[in-house]
């Protein structure tokens, strides 16, 4: 089993003076968004230390993707790089060998929509399921 801290606006958790740890679809949520919100290493966005994988995170924040397209273009670049995320992010769990299956995904379901009152912020509906069964809804949003 992997295990996680838990925090709470960017602080660790503590109980009893100890360290609290996330573990099944907690973990899954927390680490799942974790990779949706961390930017891809490119040569426009490179950091300034060694990454252990360039390639982990997604290109959603790179606003220069959408710039000068249609507002359905844009829905569907980031419903493109939302997906292509979704199978990257899979690919690194088949990898893993730590995992119990209250950690594994095993379904996503997403909807990419604008939202009704900003239409430069996009919002992201996603569903995830776990092979036990259990299930979060992450709702995420990206301003175009």
């Amino acid at each position: 089993m992997a295990l996680g801290l838990q925090f709470i606006n960017g602080d660790f958790v503590l109980s009893n003076k100890r360290l609290v740890f996330v573990q099944n679809i907690d973990k899954v949520r927390k680490d799942f968004v974790k990779f949706l919100v961390t930017d891809k290493e490119t040569p426009l966005n490179r950091t300034s230390y060694n990454r252990y994988n360039p390639n982990y995170g997604t290109n959603i924040n790179n606003t220069e993707l959408y710039k000068n397209l249609t507002a359905k273009a844009t829905l569907d670049m980031l419903e493109m790089q939302l997906g292509e995320a979704i199978k990257y992010y899979i690919t690194l769990q088949e990898t893993r060998t730590n995992l119990t299956l209250s950690e594994v995904i095993s379904d996503i379901i997403f909807n990419v929509y604008q939202d009704i009152d900003n239409p430069q912020k996009i919002r992201f509906t996603i569903q995830v399921q776990v092979a036990t069964g259990q299930t979060a809804t992450l709702n995420l949003s990206q301003e175009v």
